[in-house]
């Protein structure tokens, strides 16, 4: 599934069995992008709020385990060790997810679960636990997870600050991308960095 804020509909696309697999979600999403191009003439889109309704024909999954994250902690690592496993489906930093909580809505809680049981409840695959690894900065979004599964087990993975932040200096991370991240997940205004933006160097 893919998202647009700008008009709130879902892409769907046939997805291929390693995007679970693979180190990252948007990895495998990719390679189905890249097959659905091969194989559909036509794009199949639904609005967002059908969502539940579609979900609602999949196999109900509870997760396993949910894993939240420091930058550069091992949380790939981990995921790639419990996807090496037949039985564990690894639903890792999926932008669907991420972008259905940047909305900020009342119905957040339960388009949330709904993309959950559709990634999640596949009849046809042999996985039989379900693991969700968030995005790093999903900490800010711990409430709607644990609304959602109170007895699900979760498992905080981070690093010695001083080590993350000499691993960003070598390679940058999407967090000091400015605008890529909505500011409340830092509890900063839209004014606030805009004026941090503006200053001169």
């Amino acid at each position: 599934m893919e998202f647009q804020i700008e008009e709130p509909f879902c892409k769907w696309l046939t997805r291929e069995d390693e995007g679970f697999r693979l180190p990252f979600f948007e990895d495998g999403a990719m390679k189905s992008l890249t097959v659905n191009s091969r194989k559909q003439n036509f794009k199949s889109i639904s609005s967002l709020e059908l969502l539940p309704y579609l979900a609602a024909e999949c196999k109900d999954q509870v997760p396993d385990l949910i894993v939240f994250h420091s930058l550069r902690c091992g949380s790939t690592l981990l995921s790639q060790l419990l996807a090496a496993i037949p039985t564990h489906k690894i639903l890792a930093e999926v932008p669907f997810f991420d972008k259905i909580l940047q909305r900020i809505l009342p119905t957040v809680t339960a388009l949330l679960q709904a993309a959950i049981r559709i990634y999640g409840g596949s009849v046809h695959l042999p996985e039989k636990k379900i693991i969700i690894k968030t995005d790093s900065w999903h900490l800010a979004y711990y409430d709607p997870y644990r609304k959602l599964y109170p007895d699900t087990p979760v498992l905080l993975l981070y690093r010695n600050p001083t080590e993350v932040m000499a691993s960003k200096v070598k390679k940058t991370a999407m967090h000091a991308v400015p605008g890529l991240l909505l500011p409340h997940l830092f509890s900063l205004t839209i004014r606030e960095v805009q004026k941090w933006i503006s200053k001169p160097t």
